[in-house]
């Protein structure tokens, strides 16, 4: 505990009111920590000639590329598709009935109506086609069997600016109201309602670049990268999580995930981690880290997550809560004023006054007093030099 009296003396007061923010550092963790696993994954980097390799190893399919250039890509290699004589053809259905996640790179200046992948052709068919409309944008849709489609969701946004996209389609099987969902550069771009669940598999075999059964005027025209395919409902990192220092607490905050059901709250005193285990699991968008310590540097990130798994962390946020101390000034009318600073609001004052009794600085000092609001927008109280007969700091 830091102890002192100093003479001085006395104050006078003016109260006004301010919201004090604190600041920060915010770096991006590590993408690569998510739980959720494809059960299959084209990298399209380790394949040889016409063989287009499953990096899962475990129960992999392997497909067979008719055409297509090997490409540098968005990490990588990529595959190029000519949209008149390229596919790639798989002797599987590759894409699982029911709970499902589609996730996929790809880069593009078609403005036609293409396929991008399809297990299936006619509306009595089953399975999923996947393709471009002709202003660009993202299509997928569903089907039973029956004259109607299980369901089908088009991007609002249009993906065909020759630049490189990700797109992930998640559905978690059921008819709940907007349990399929479709993002577009890791960013919800719409939602839409199965009518029913999914209990066939895929008419046909999957291919990619083009409808199965063909048709030749709907290929492909353009690049694909990253081609995976989950079982699961796979959700994405919480972003813009920030931290903010209470007077004896660290409050983080972040963005709603879709479909996570609770959140992760990691924390480390390196930045980048490791985080180790959790210190909580909330179903909030906030938290209230009321086990920090004065003085110690935290970084921290969240995971989200839903009955599958877990999403990859958060970026980081970092806070430290300041070491505090109680100064109760003295004043030569015998009032005291008592304030509880940070140390560094401490050293200040103690810098002001002594500057002051050396016959520099302004004739005043400013303290922030961001409690009891009240209607008001700031509040301060101003201490005044030559009121002030003496001065405590206790710290705690």
């Amino acid at each position: 505990m830091r102890m002192f009296r100093k003479a001085l003396s006395s104050i006078s007061l003016v109260l006004i009111f301010i919201t004090v923010s604190f600041g920060q550092a915010t770096v991006f963790a590590d993408s690569s920590t998510s739980t959720f696993t494809p059960i299959h994954k084209y990298t399209f980097d380790s394949d040889s000639g016409t063989v287009v390799t499953d990096s899962v190893t475990s129960n992999g399919i392997n497909g067979t590329a008719t055409g297509t250039t090997i490409i540098s890509g968005s990490n990588g290699n990529a595959r190029h598709f000519n949209g008149t004589s390229d596919y790639i053809s798989f002797n599987s259905k590759v894409i699982p009935k029911g709970k499902k996640s589609i996730r996929f790179k790809i880069r593009t200046i078609s403005n036609q109506t293409e396929h991008i992948f399809s297990n299936t052709t006619t509306i009595t068919d089953y399975g999923m086609t996947s393709g471009i409309t002709s202003d660009g944008k993202i299509a997928f849709d569903c089907k039973q069997g029956t004259s109607s489609l299980l369901f089908i969701i088009i991007s609002t946004r249009s993906v065909n600016n020759g630049d490189w996209h990700d797109v992930l389609l998640t559905w978690d099987g059921t008819t709940q109201t907007n349990a399929v969902k479709l993002y577009i550069d890791n960013i919800l771009d719409t939602v839409s309602t199965a009518t029913s669940t999914e209990t066939n598999d895929p008419s046909y075999n999957l291919c990619v670049g083009r409808l199965t059964p063909d048709y030749p005027q709907y290929r492909f025209s353009g690049d694909l990268d990253e081609f995976e395919v989950y079982n699961s409902e796979v959700i994405l990192a919480p972003t813009n999580l920030a931290a903010a220092v209470g007077n004896t607490d660290i409050r983080l905050n972040w963005n709603t995930v879709p479909g996570a059901n609770s959140y992760k709250v990691y924390r480390s005193t390196t930045q980048g981690g490791p985080y180790g285990d959790p210190i909580a699991t909330t179903s909030s968008t906030s938290y209230i880290d009321a086990t920090a310590q004065k003085g110690t540097k935290y970084y921290y990130v969240i995971k989200a997550v839903n009955a599958d798994g877990e999403s990859a962390y958060s970026n980081e946020a970092s806070a430290t809560l300041p070491n505090r101390a109680i100064l109760t000034i003295t004043m030569i009318n015998g009032a005291e004023k008592e304030y509880d600073l940070t140390t560094t609001e401490i050293d200040n004052f103690i810098t002001w006054y002594d500057n002051r009794a050396n016959g520099t600085g302004p004739a005043y000092f400013k303290i922030s007093k961001p409690y009891n609001i009240g209607p008001f927008k700031i509040r301060f109280n101003y201490v005044i030099f030559d009121k002030i007969l003496s001065f405590d700091v206790d710290e705690y």
